[in-house]
């Protein structure tokens, strides 16, 4: 117990105490001035010293002496009781050493592509043909699984772009929002661009938030400047030929660059142009030279999806990337201390309500 220091959690419920114990004093000087001010006999007095008449019930009308101690006593009990009660809500507690911080995480966002044309099936799995969308599902849900104890974000993307799911290392949470994707969620055609800029924006809004945080828990500056430092990472799966929409593709992919986020690349859908429609679309193939080109614009790599081996190099990839210190407060061995108090206020409780019993037997 030596290392062990004394620390509140909730302190703020101290300020009830001097308000108490000051209304009680101020009750107490009330009383006291209505005493002295009373001059005249009270009618149980005046009673007693009439020989000829005294009931016994005159003392229910009148307030004498011994019933103003009585109340005093009262007032007190009362006091240490909700006194004790008061400290076992500020919750004492004893602290010692720090415990070893939570394992570095990385901050992952998926850039999910479901235009009109990931609807295509030309995969196979145990023979039987899926569309690509069903095949992202699993990759995805594979990617998640893998990626454990990692902060994961989702974003949707087609002609608009929408945040599914904010940075979280629920990773149940995140599976399942995964598997409730479906084509056409943001339209028909792909906006990469658009998907690449909101993916910045909010990676610039996270930082905004964490400085907010860091300067409100007044860190020591190295702690802060090792949480300023944090790094995301893009992934996007697509099967885009083209990036259509307002926003110049690789612009984009410059910005992201220049805040040293790298976008790694991975396509979905055959490499090779077939002039044909199925199930009612034109089919078209993926643009693995635009993969190839955003990845290697922010030092990342490119990927297309032929089997599972695409998604094993992938991830121990992804795995070499830099990592960032958990959220988390630092955390430190401690010992509730906050029953005693506790167990004090019940005592005085019973023991008030026993000699109160004992004084109504006599």
């Amino acid at each position: 117990m030596e290392n062990y220091q004394l620390h509140w959690l909730t302190p703020e419920w101290f300020i009830l105490l001097p308000m108490l114990w000051l209304y009680l004093f101020w009750q107490s000087k009330k009383q006291a001035q209505g005493n002295t001010q009373n001059q005249e006999p009270t009618l149980a007095l005046a009673m007693r010293k009439t020989s000829s008449f005294y009931h016994p019930l005159a003392e229910l009308f009148t307030e004498d002496e011994p019933q103003k101690a009585s109340k005093n006593r009262l007032s007190l009990w009362v006091a240490l009781i909700i006194s004790s009660l008061i400290i076992a809500l500020a919750q004492p507690i004893l602290r010692g050493e720090k415990l070893p911080d939570p394992p570095p995480e990385r901050d992952i966002v998926f850039l999910v592509d479901t235009s009109i044309s990931m609807q295509l099936k030309d995969y196979q799995v145990d023979g039987v043909a899926i569309s690509r969308m069903d095949l992202l599902r699993q990759l995805l849900d594979k990617f998640a699984s893998r990626m454990n104890g990692e902060r994961i974000s989702v974003i949707i993307f087609a002609e608009q772009a929408y945040k599914l799911v904010p940075l979280s290392n629920d990773q149940n949470l995140i599976r399942k929002m995964l598997q409730r994707i479906t084509t056409s969620l943001a339209g028909r055609y792909s906006d990469i661009g658009s998907a690449l800029l909101l993916a910045l924006q909010e990676a610039k809004k996270q930082e905004l938030q964490l400085e907010s945080q860091l300067q409100s828990k007044q860190r020591s500056k190295q702690r802060q400047s090792q949480h300023k430092k944090r790094h995301q990472t893009f992934i996007l799966f697509s099967d885009a030929d083209e990036s259509r929409g307002k926003v110049d593709v690789n612009a984009a992919a410059a910005l992201l660059a220049e805040n040293d986020i790298p976008l790694f690349t991975i396509a979905i859908g055959g490499s090779t142009s077939k002039n044909k429609e199925t199930e009612g679309g034109l089919y078209h193939s993926v643009n693995m030279q635009l993969f190839d080109d955003l990845a290697e614009q922010t030092s990342a790599k490119s990927y297309r999806v032929e089997n599972s081996d695409t998604l094993e190099k992938a991830i121990n990839d992804i795995s070499k990337l830099r990592k960032n210190l958990a959220l988390q407060e630092p955390q430190y061995i401690q010992i509730s201390l906050y029953f005693y108090p506790l167990f004090l206020g019940l005592l005085l409780l019973f023991l008030r309500q026993l000699l109160t019993l004992v004084g109504n037997k006599r």
